[in-house]
């Protein structure tokens, strides 16, 4: 359960540095939704892997 708050979390703050830096397009919640997946979906996989 604290992966997966870890995932979620770390996920968050991936997609709002990611829509930061492109600040200038016009989908900002597909931007976001975009880097939110890769962002927990890279991270479980690290933690997971070298657990």
């Amino acid at each position: 359960m604290t992966l997966l708050f870890k995932s979620l979390g770390f996920g968050v703050l991936f997609g709002l540095v990611m829509l930061l830096a492109n600040h200038d397009k016009p989908s900002k919640l597909l931007i976001f939704l975009k880097y939110f997946l890769i962002g927990t979906g890279g991270y479980f996989l690290y933690e997971w892997i070298m657990g």
